[in-house]
C-alpha cells in the first residue's frame, strides 16, 4: 500500500479496472468459445480436419503441447478468428480531437464518435456471406493465414483491449482440449446438407469423453 502511494497510485481503480478486464473478458471470451465448439461439432468434416492436426500434435509433443504448439495450428487460428468475428459485440468510443470530413459527414472537434464493431464485421461488402461461418476467409491461397485491416475485434492503438491476449490464449487451450476430448454423438436420426452441417439446430446429443487414443470412454 505504501508502494501505490509513493507512486501516486490509486488503488481502488486499479482493482476495478482489473474486475472490469476479467468480469467482462470471461463474459466475452466464454461466447466465443461457446460459439467456435457449437460450429465446429455441427460440420463434422471440419471437426473430423482439427481433431487430426490436434492428434498429431499431441504425438509429436509427447501430449505435454506447448502455448506455441497449440497456436501454430493455422486452421485452428483460422477457426478462432471466425468465432471471433461473428462473436464481435462492443463498441469502441473515441473523442474526435480536431475537425474532421468523413466520406463527406463533417464530426466537429469535440464530438463522441462510436464504431460498432458488430457491423464492421458482419457487413457483405467487406465480407462475402458474412452470416456463415467460414473459417477459410483467413487462409490464404498457401494456407496461411490472411488478417484482414478491417478484422478489429479488441479495438485498435493504445486504447485496445487490456485482455487481449489473455483472451486469445484461453481460446486456444479451451478449442485445442474440448475438441481432441469431447465426442457429441446425436441421439437419434440426423439430416445434414450440402456443406456435410447440421439443418437442425435442435438435435439432442451424448457427450462422451475421448482418450488419448481416440477411443471413446465414458459418458460425461
Amino acid at each position: 500500500m505504501d508502494d501505490c502511494n509513493e507512486m501516486n497510485v490509486n488503488l481502488p481503480i486499479v482493482v476495478d479496472f482489473i474486475v472490469d478486464i476479467l468480469v467482462f473478458g470471461i463474459r466475452n471470451t466464454s461466447s466465443i468459445v461457446c460459439l467456435l465448439i457449437n460450429q465446429i461439432f455441427a460440420n463434422p468434416s471440419m471437426l473430423s480436419r482439427c481433431r487430426r492436426t490436434i492428434d498429431e500434435v499431441l504425438r509429436n509433443t509427447d501430449h505435454k503441447p506447448k502455448l506455441k504448439d497449440i497456436k501454430a495450428i493455422t486452421f485452428l487460428e483460422a477457426i478462432r478468428l471466425e468465432a471471433t468475428r461473428l462473436s464481435s459485440n462492443i463498441s469502441i468510443l473515441r473523442t474526435c480531437n480536431r475537425d474532421v470530413n468523413i466520406h463527406g459527414y463533417n464530426i466537429n472537434k469535440g464530438s463522441t464518435a462510436v464504431c460498432y464493431l458488430n457491423e464492421l464485421h458482419k457487413n457483405s461488402i467487406q465480407w462475402p456471406s458474412h452470416d456463415q461461418f467460414k473459417p477459410e476467409r483467413f487462409l490464404d491461397n498457401w494456407k496461411r493465414l490472411r488478417i484482414p485491416k478491417h478484422y478489429i475485434p479488441y479495438g485498435l492503438g493504445v486504447h485496445s483491449c487490456p485482455g487481449e491476449r489473455l483472451s486469445k490464449q484461453i481460446i486456444r487451450v479451451l478449442s485445442f482440449y474440448m475438441i481432441h476430448r469431447i465426442v457429441m454423438r446425436p441421439i437419434g436420426p440426423v439430416d445434414y446438407n450440402s456443406n456435410h452441417k447440421l439443418n437442425d439446430s435442435n438435435v439432442k446429443y451424448e457427450i462422451l469423453s475421448r482418450g488419448y487414443d481416440g477411443a471413446c470412454n465414458s459418458s460425461i
